[in-house]
């Protein structure tokens, strides 16, 4: 019987570490997708103020062309 019991406490103490384990994982995970979205958010208006000062250049060096 005591024996049984130690067994059941160790089982149910290896289970509570393994849900434990599960939720720290989801929350690492959370945590990677959320700075991913970040980073892809960050890249995306990266990538829109590079084609904005593009466009300026451009607009600015046909400007100059025809200034000449």
């Amino acid at each position: 019987m005591l024996i049984f019991i130690i067994i059941k406490s160790i089982t149910i103490k290896n289970s509570i570490i393994c849900v434990i384990n599960i939720f720290i994982f989801i929350l690492i995970k959370s945590i990677h997708i959320k700075n991913s979205i970040i980073c892809v958010i960050n890249i995306l208006i990266f990538l829109t103020i590079k084609s904005i000062t593009l466009k300026n250049s451009i607009i600015g060096v046909t400007n100059i062309i025809i200034l000449l």
